[in-house]
């Protein structure tokens, strides 16, 4: 199956070449209801000008006459035909647009003529997708990625101790986060480290009654002796082993008894054949008592008794010495045992028992079967008939759920048929957690789906707010706005070049970079104001750091807060460094970068990859002293490289201003910057001010990006063509309602896609597709 992917519309170059563009932000009724006139104007310029060409440089392969072509997008003969393969024709102008087809031993067509074909069809799309019917889709089921499961981790038992920072890297796709199911694979070394963490998790949590026991000779055995008698087997010998579990990492105290005849001055000990001590004489007359301290870690161990000369235990007393659980763990001890602590043995199999049924649901965030709560509980038995602590074989449990794919994965049912139906309560309340969250339901979560409340809009709007206002909505805001923007790995993977810049940052103020937009859309989401905002504003959230390095002189405190700018320089995502940072090479600035993060985050603009032949920009040549600016309109001289440099360098020139580290600069290497711009529609701006403004009346754009990136983000999948139907309706919507992002949350929530599931038809995914 091909890749899939969203194609925005080149509404710039549409304007340019005086195509035809449709009004997104009407009401979806009257968008829908063409007149005969545009009816006419659609047939007519599919007929007379795109299909041409696309039979012109992709005939000799896709002819619809050719039976040996199986790509038959070139069947369509009019614009419903279009509709109906939307997947092909997709897929088409991707190869176009990426230069991949025609093939480069064949007829290129030019870029006026590329871009004319990748216009058309990409806005007629975007508009029949509104004719289509509701779509749900399957998702997958997925793993939790590092950051999942150490918040589930934290609210299922209590412990923050990032237990992933030994996973693998998780990888991002579809939409561009890394919550993907489609790229959250299942490596063998992830496996073996999640059963390192399930144990770290137990240790954390169960504390286990400290071991003191006493070993007599009966339990050691001698290596070289062939005796049968308890006494023999560690009688002249010089070496006797003893096995022994350790249920609790700590240190412990060994003390040694030896028979009193023929002892050695010193018997060494060795913990699984590595030597760890030694015990010597601590009384002058008593040669026989010894003592030694050594820290052991859960597990089963061989301690081993050596000396130069044969010898006879006595006995051997180990005790838990070290330091006793922290009030922490006995928080997170007793949460874990209450349901058993309630019973009249609550140290019994059936306090076990009951504990398992209170804990497996709530680890799996579903109802659980009998059969589940015994298949867990067998563990429990084979841990209790080795006679190990109850609380040690209830840890042996909870470790089995830690690793069952039904924790590590987010399960649900398999839709039944073609057909959409509802998902369950329990499986809304785990969509909705992870979405806002990324974590495990809550109890009142969980309460609302077993009621099956959860399923009314009434209850599920008001759900959202309340979770929107919980703190842990903070991972929502930090992920989902650094994954968006490309912020997060600012500080990371992206940082300014030491050398250039040395001495002019720090660690600490490349991570209030990152935080800063994270801080102004949790702003926007909370007070639920226009996400426009993030372009037009004239304030941003700073910190003292920030304050300082923006050459902020009247900011108070420490604390991140709102700050509003008087001169035009900053505001919004456009005035914040982190931005200027990402989209900059590590010793100067971009404007090409820049203008292409404006247009493909903000905008949904894909801008075009450069043809395979067009240089790299030239350097100034010795002696010739040329501005960025300049070397760029140098470059723009040439024909297969102007028609994509007119979209994208505007933009970025009116972000000039800024450095590499986002301060404002009036100067480029002693030449005042020129921060002025034409718009590829012939519209002219100078300074970041108007700039702003201009990008601010790409509303439609804009709500079409935003809308597409929050339902990929909350379903955790690839946004396909059949999805781009709730996409323009959620656009639509969400520009009618001032931009609210607790609308667009409500609405992505209650879309087909989050509350439904329907089962795909491959076959017919991949003829269209």
């Amino acid at each position: 199956m091909f890749a899939l992917r969203l194609l925005p519309a080149l509404m710039i170059v549409a304007a340019v070449l005086g195509l035809p563009t449709f009004a997104a932000a009407a009401p979806a009724d009257s968008v829908k209801q063409d007149g005969p006139k545009q009816d006419a104007a659609k047939q007519d310029l599919f007929a007379s000008t795109v299909r041409p060409l696309m039979m012109t440089y992709c005939g000799d392969c896709h002819h619809p006459e050719d039976d040996a072509n199986h790509f038959r997008f070139l069947d369509a003969k009019s614009p419903d035909d279009v509709a109906r393969m939307r997947g092909l024709w997709r897929n088409a102008i991707m190869q176009l647009e990426n230069r991949t087809m025609p093939p480069a031993d064949e007829a290129q067509p030019s870029e006026q003529e590329r871009l004319q074909v990748i216009s058309w069809v990409d806005q007629f799309l975007r508009k029949s997708a509104l004719d289509s019917p509701p779509y749900a889709g399957q998702v997958t089921i997925r793993r939790l990625n590092r950051r999942e499961y150490d918040n589930t981790v934290r609210d299922l038992l209590g412990p923050e101790m990032d237990f992933s920072n030994t996973f693998p890297k998780d990888g991002s796709g579809g939409e561009g986060f890394d919550n993907n199911g489609e790229t959250l694979f299942l490596p063998p070394i992830l496996m073996e480290r999640y059963l390192e963490a399930s144990q770290k998790i137990v240790d954390a949590v169960v504390i286990v009654p400290p071991l003191k026991r006493t070993f007599e000779p009966a339990d050691f055995f001698a290596r070289s002796s062939k005796g049968k008698d308890d006494d023999a087997k560690v009688k002249n010998t010089s070496q006797s082993d003893l096995l022994m579990q350790v249920f609790t990492a700590s240190e412990y105290r060994l003390q040694l008894q030896l028979k009193s005849e023929n002892q050695p001055e010193a018997v060494a000990l060795l913990v699984d054949d590595l030597v760890a001590g030694q015990f010597s004489e601590t009384d002058a007359e008593k040669k026989e008592d010894r003592v030694v301290k050594l820290r052991l870690e859960p597990g089963w161990h061989v301690f081993t008794l050596e000396a130069d000369q044969p010898f006879s235990v006595d006995s051997l007393r180990i005790e838990q010495v070290g330091k006793g659980p922290s009030d922490k763990q006995k928080k997170f001890h007793a949460r874990l045992f209450k349901p058993a602590e309630q019973l009249e043995k609550p140290r019994s199999r059936e306090a076990a028992e009951v504990l398992l049924q209170d804990f497996l649901p709530r680890a799996f965030r579903r109802p659980v079967t009998p059969e589940e709560v015994q298949a867990f509980l067998s563990l429990y038995d084979r841990a209790a008939e080795r006679g190990e602590p109850f609380e040690a074989a209830v840890k042996l449990a909870v470790q089995g759920v830690l690793v069952s794919p039904h924790f590590l994965f987010r399960v649900e049912e398999a839709p039944a048929s073609q057909q959409i139906e509802s998902i369950s309560a329990h499986e809304l309340a785990v969509r909705l957690s992870y979405f806002l969250w990324s974590s495990m339901p809550d109890d009142e979560l969980f309460a609302a789906a077993r009621s099956g409340k959860l399923l009314e809009d009434d209850e599920l709007s008001r759900q959202l707010t309340r979770m929107l206002k919980d703190p842990k909505a903070d991972q929502f805001f930090e992920e989902f706005t650094g994954q968006w923007l490309g912020t997060s790995e600012v500080g990371r993977l992206v940082a300014p070049s030491t050398t250039t810049f040395k001495g002019e940052f720090t660690s600490d103020l490349l991570v209030d970079m990152r935080r800063e937009p994270v801080e102004m859309v949790r702003y926007l989401t909370l007070e639920d104001r226009s996400l426009l905002e993030l372009i037009s504003a004239d304030y941003s959230f700073i910190n003292h750091r920030l304050a300082k390095h923006y050459g902020i002189d009247d900011f108070e405190g420490k604390q991140f807060r709102k700050y509003e700018y008087t001169e035009g320089r900053r505001g919004g995502l456009l005035g914040m460094g982190g931005v200027h940072l990402l989209t900059s090479y590590p010793n100067r600035t971009s404007p090409v970068l820049r203008g292409g993060w404006v247009l493909e985050t903000l905008l949904g603009t894909r801008v075009p990859a450069p043809p395979a032949d067009v240089p790299e920009l030239k350097k100034p040549k010795k002696g010739e002293k040329l501005t960025l600016r300049q070397q760029l309109e140098k470059h723009r001289e040439q024909a297969s490289c102007a028609a994509c440099h007119n979209l994208i360098d505007p933009v970025g020139f009116g972000l000039e201003h800024f450095d590499v580290l986002g301060r404002w600069r009036e100067k480029e290497d002693g030449v005042e910057v020129n921060a002025s711009g034409v718009m590829a529609d012939g519209t002219e701006f100078t300074g970041l001010s108007e700039l702003k403004q201009i990008l601010a009346g790409r509303q439609d754009d804009f709500a079409r990006t935003v809308a597409a990136k929050m339902l990929g983000y909350a379903l955790g999948r690839s946004l396909t063509d059949e999805d781009q139907g709730t996409v323009e309706r959620l656009a639509i919507d969400l520009a009618q309602q001032d931009f609210s992002p607790q609308f667009l949350i409500r609405a992505v929530a209650k879309s087909p896609q989050f509350r439904g599931r329907q089962a795909i038809d491959v076959v017919r995914q991949v003829a269209s597709h």
